[in-house]
């Protein structure tokens, strides 16, 4: 849903949903799942979002099956390059940063004091050709550093934001959002 309010003071933003209304999603889902991806393709900068992870609409905890990303993102026939957040269901204080630049995943998971999943903070990712920066609300959390093309990605991705099951087949164990302010 595009212009949703989003909380009480009355924010507007995105929100996707997975529910148990309609498949949306080609991931093996059989539950309706969000995902959104930018058409054009974007190199070496800074990406954020601004954004509460999935969260149950009561604003409790996401259902134990629920992930959500935020990524750039290569497709297709190309080397699979990748820059991702990643966000467990199971707890809200753990965030993944993972990056692929030769098919492989390279990720970090790491403990914050904060539930991640009951408020909204600011994800950037700093992509430069000497590494990669993940910073959560305007603070470094983790850094990588290489050469575009040898150990970090160089390829243009799309950006994309997703929240879905993580089991195959999936199963709806409860609805689940994602706001993006």
């Amino acid at each position: 849903h595009y212009n949703a309010v989003l909380d009480d003071a009355g924010h507007r933003g995105l929100l996707l949903t997975m529910d148990n209304d309609d498949v949306t999603c080609g991931h093996d889902a059989e539950i309706a799942v969000g995902h959104l991806a930018s058409f054009a393709t974007y190199t070496f900068g800074d990406f954020e979002w601004r954004a509460r992870v999935h969260h149950a609409p009561d604003g409790s905890g996401p259902p134990a099956n629920s992930f959500a990303c935020f990524s750039t993102f290569v497709h297709g026939d190309l080397t699979h390059n990748e820059l991702a957040w990643c966000f467990p269901a199971n707890d809200g204080h753990e965030v993944h940063m993972s990056y692929w630049y030769d098919d492989v995943m390279h990720r970090t998971a790491i403990r914050l004091h904060v539930d991640l999943c009951q408020g909204f903070h600011t994800y950037t990712t700093r992509w430069r050709e000497s590494g990669i920066d993940w910073l959560i609300d305007n603070v470094v959390v983790h850094q990588t550093r290489g050469t575009a093309g040898e150990d970090v990605p160089w390829e243009p991705m799309s950006i994309r934001i997703i929240i879905r099951p993580r089991n195959k087949p999936s199963t709806f164990l409860g609805a689940a959002h994602l706001q993006v302010l």
